[in-house]
C-alpha cells in the first residue's frame, strides 16, 4: 500500500478503499481526524485518471462548488498523490429506494453543475479530448477491454473505439461537467458535495445527464421517472447523445 513517506509518521491508522479506477484511495487516520490519500501511477498523467489533474480541478472548483480541500500533493515512487479533507453526508445512491426524491436530486445536481461559469475554465473534457485520451489508453493497454454492460453492442475494443469516433456528436452544448456522476456526490442537508473530479471540465451538457439517465434505468427501472426527470429539467431529451455518452463511459 502506497503512503507518502512524510505521512507515515503522522497516521494512527489507515484502510484502503475499493474501486474500479486505476487511482488508489486510502483513508488516513490522524488522531481524531481523517483524510483521504489518492494516488495514481505517473503513466496516467495524460489521462483523466491523473491525480495531478484531479487536484488542479478540485482547487479550481473551491468556492464554486463544495469539494474537498487539497491538504497536500506531490510525486513519490512514480506516483502522483494528493491528500484531501473528508466530506460528510449521505451517498446519493442511498436515495434510490425513493424514486421521486432521487430524480429530484438528479435534476438539482444537473442545474447546479450547469450554473458554474466556464468562461475561464481551463479543463477540457469535450468529446475530442476524451477520444484522444481513449486512444492513448487503448494503445497502452490501459483501457477497459471487454466486460462491458450486456446491452453494449460490441465485443471488440478497436471496433468499439472506431464507432465512437465515427458517431461522435458534431455539436456540443458546453457547460461545466462532473464527468462521472452520480455516485461521486454526497448529500449533506440541502448541500451537494462533489468528489472524484478527475474527469470534470468543460463538456457537452448531455454527458452528465446521460449518467443520470443510466442510473434511473438501473436503480429504478421505470420509464415514467426518466420522463419526470426531464420534466424537472424542463428539457426535451436528446436520446442520440444520451445513448452515445452511456456507451462512451463503458470504455472507461
Amino acid at each position: 500500500m502506497f503512503i507518502p513517506a512524510k505521512w507515515k509518521s503522522k497516521i494512527t491508522g489507515h484502510s484502503a478503499s475499493n474501486g474500479w479506477s486505476p487511482a488508489k484511495v486510502t483513508k488516513l487516520d490522524v488522531g481524531n481526524h481523517c483524510f483521504y490519500l489518492k494516488s495514481s501511477d505517473v503513466k496516467f498523467s495524460a489521462t483523466t485518471y491523473s491525480v495531478k489533474r484531479e487536484r488542479e480541478v478540485t482547487q479550481w472548483l473551491s468556492g464554486k462548488l463544495i469539494v474537498p480541500e487539497v491538504i497536500d500533493f506531490g510525486v513519490e515512487n512514480n506516483r502522483d498523490f494528493m491528500v484531501l479533507s473528508a466530506l460528510e453526508g449521505t451517498y446519493i445512491d442511498e436515495l434510490k429506494t425513493d424514486p421521486d426524491e432521487c430524480i429530484l436530486h438528479f435534476a438539482r445536481l444537473i442545474k447546479l453543475l450547469h450554473s458554474v461559469d466556464i468562461s475561464n475554465c481551463p479543463f477540457d473534457s469535450k468529446i475530442d479530448a476524451r477520444l484522444t485520451e481513449l486512444s492513448f489508453l487503448i494503445q497502452n493497454g490501459l483501457a477497459s477491454d471487454g466486460g462491458w454492460d450486456a446491452a453494449t453492442p460490441f465485443t471488440d475494443t478497436t471496433e468499439f473505439y472506431q464507432w465512437l469516433c465515427t458517431n461522435k456528436p458534431m455539436q456540443e452544448e458546453l457547460v461545466f461537467s462532473h464527468g462521472d456522476l452520480t455516485a461521486n456526490v454526497f448529500l449533506n442537508g440541502s448541500d451537494y458535495c462533489f468528489y472524484d473530479l478527475g474527469r470534470a471540465g468543460v463538456a457537452d451538457k448531455w454527458l452528465d445527464i446521460a449518467f443520470c439517465v443510466s442510473d434511473i434505468r438501473s436503480w429504478i427501472g421505470d420509464k415514467k421517472y426518466e420522463d419526470k426527470f426531464f420534466e424537472l429539467l424542463d428539457m426535451e431529451p436528446n436520446y442520440e447523445k444520451i445513448e452515445y455518452y452511456i456507451l462512451l463511459d463503458e470504455m472507461f
